[in-house]
C-alpha cells in the first residue's frame, strides 16, 4: 500500500490539474472506456499550442512526435505493469488450486489411514503436505516482493511526474512575470507618447519617434541576448 506522502504527493499533481491547469484551458479530462478505469488527461488545442510558442523554453518535449514518442513510452510502460498484474493473479490461481489439492489430500489421507489402520499413509501425507506448504510460502515471498517492486516503480513515475511539473510551472510564473513587466512598460510608454504628442510640436514629436526607434533598437538586443543566455543555459543542462 502507498503510504500518506505517496498519497500527499499524488494529490498535489491532481490539485495543479483541476486548480490551474483545467480552468486555464491547457488540459482536459480524456473520456474512460471502463467506469472504473484510471483517469486520464490530455493537452488541449490550448495547451498544444501554449507547448509549440514557448518550446525552446521550457525542458519538455514541444513537437507532437516526441510527446507522441513519451505516450508510446508511457504505453509500454502500462503494458508491463498490466502483464506483471496477469502474471500476479495467474500465481494467485495457482496457490488457489494448490491449497484445494491440499485439502483433497487431507480428506484422502484420512480416508486412506481409516480404512486400512495404517500409519504409514499419514505420515507420507504429512510429508507431502509439508513440501505443498513450502511453495505455497515461496508463492507468498514472491508476491511480496512483486509488490515492493511495483511500489518502487510507481513511487519514481510520481517523482518523476511532480519534478516535471513543479519545473513547468516555475517557468510560468516567471515568464508570467516577464509579460506582465513588458505591459507595465508598454503602457508607460504609450502614455508617455500621448503627453508629449499633446505638448510638443512637429519637429519634437520627430525626435521622441527616433529616441522610440533607438529604444526599441536596445530592447530588440536586449531580448535577443536574454534569448541567447537562455539557450546556452538550456544547452548546458541537457549536456
Amino acid at each position: 500500500m502507498r503510504d500518506a506522502t505517496e498519497l500527499s504527493q499524488s494529490s498535489q499533481v491532481l490539485y495543479r490539474l483541476e486548480q490551474h491547469l483545467i480552468p486555464a484551458g491547457f488540459v482536459e479530462e480524456a473520456r474512460r472506456e471502463r467506469e472504473h478505469d484510471f483517469r486520464k488527461f490530455r493537452l488541449t488545442g490550448s495547451g498544444q499550442m501554449w507547448v509549440d510558442e514557448h518550446a525552446e523554453a521550457l525542458e519538455y518535449p514541444a513537437t507532437r512526435a516526441e510527446t507522441q514518442e513519451m505516450a508510446y513510452e508511457a504505453v509500454e510502460q502500462a503494458e508491463s505493469a498490466k502483464e506483471s498484474v496477469q502474471n500476479y493473479r495467474k500465481k494467485l490461481h495457482r496457490m488457489g488450486k494448490v491449497v484445494d489439492d491440499l485439502k483433497g489430500l487431507e480428506e484422502q489421507v484420512e480416508e486412506n489411514s481409516t480404512k486400512l489402520g495404517y500409519q504409514g499413509g499419514s505420515i507420507s501425507g504429512l510429508r507431502s503436505r509439508k513440501a505443498d506448504d513450502e511453495d505455497v510460502a515461496s508463492v507468498r515471498t514472491d508476491l511480496v516482493d512483486f509488490r515492493g517492486e511495483m511500489e518502487e516503480k510507481h513511487e519514481a513515475a510520481v517523482d518523476h511526474v511532480r519534478g516535471r511539473l513543479d519545473a513547468q510551472e516555475m517557468r510560468i510564473g516567471e515568464m508570467q512575470g516577464e509579460m506582465e513587466q513588458l505591459r507595465d512598460e508598454n503602457s508607460r510608454l504609450r502614455s508617455d507618447v500621448r503627453e508629449l504628442r499633446e505638448r510638443m510640436d512637429q519637429r519634437l514629436v520627430v525626435r521622441i519617434r527616433e529616441w522610440l526607434g533607438e529604444a526599441y533598437r536596445i530592447v530588440l538586443e536586449w531580448l535577443r541576448e536574454a534569448h541567447r543566455i537562455v539557450l546556452e543555459s538550456l544547452t548546458d543542462q541537457r549536456g
